[in-house]
């Protein structure tokens, strides 16, 4: 079904980290004839699948009959990585480091269809201890998931700096008098939120109004 189609190209539309003017240049075609073709009103003839496939890791079959996966490429699974990540930890520590709790939790996690609700104690302590929360590994994961799709090195790299620009800038503490004075609302106010990136000759990136870079003379 058209709306299918339609439904599918938006998925990598939203998946690409563009917004529809910026995918729809990166293929070579008007916004609004991408907007039309997004919403059924018009059917893209083979120059729009050639242009999308040059630029785009993503399979035309699944694209076009819903076959298969939108490629050949897999999104990384947070919650599977950072399962892994604390079983290596509790592994470790009973071990190689001889932690008599951490032993315990691991005789616990080889049962077979063990539950949280199994454990005789409170092992928040002790994870939090061998693995500490890691925002920075949460970003590299999303940030190598928006970017999975794109042949273009250079586009994946001016991306995924321009977001950690924009998240970093996002998190750094105001100074305590810029809080008392109230000169400061908010982290993001210095920021330029639309992520822009300049790709022109002799360009770089001016991801936020702090202008880390700057252009080129």
């Amino acid at each position: 079904m058209e709306s299918d189609f339609s439904t599918r190209l938006l998925s990598v539309v939203a998946f690409s980290g563009m917004n529809q003017g910026s995918f729809a240049k990166m293929i070579d075609v008007s916004p609004g004839f991408l907007s039309d073709v997004l919403r059924g009103l018009k059917k893209p003839g083979t120059d729009f699948f050639i242009k999308l496939k040059n630029n785009i890791d993503v399979s035309l079959d699944w694209l076009i009959s819903g076959q298969g996966v939108m490629t050949g490429h897999k999104a990384i699974d947070h919650r599977l990585m950072s399962a892994i990540e604390l079983q290596v930890a509790v592994v470790k520590a009973a071990i190689i480091d001889n932690n008599n709790e951490a032993k315990d939790l691991l005789s616990s996690l080889r049962r077979d269809n063990f539950q949280t609700s199994d454990l005789e104690g409170n092992y928040d302590a002790l994870l939090n201890a061998l693995v500490p929360s890691n925002s920075d590994l949460q970003l590299f994961v999303d940030l190598y998931n928006r970017n999975i799709l794109l042949n273009d090195s250079k586009t994946q790299k001016q991306n995924t700096l321009s977001a950690a620009l924009i998240h970093y800038e996002a998190s750094k503490p105001n100074s305590k008098l810029s809080k008392l004075s109230g000169e400061i609302n908010s982290p993001t106010k210095n920021i330029n939120t639309s992520m822009q990136i300049n790709k022109g000759k002799n360009k770089r990136i001016d991801a936020t109004q702090n202008n880390y870079f700057g252009n080129k003379d």
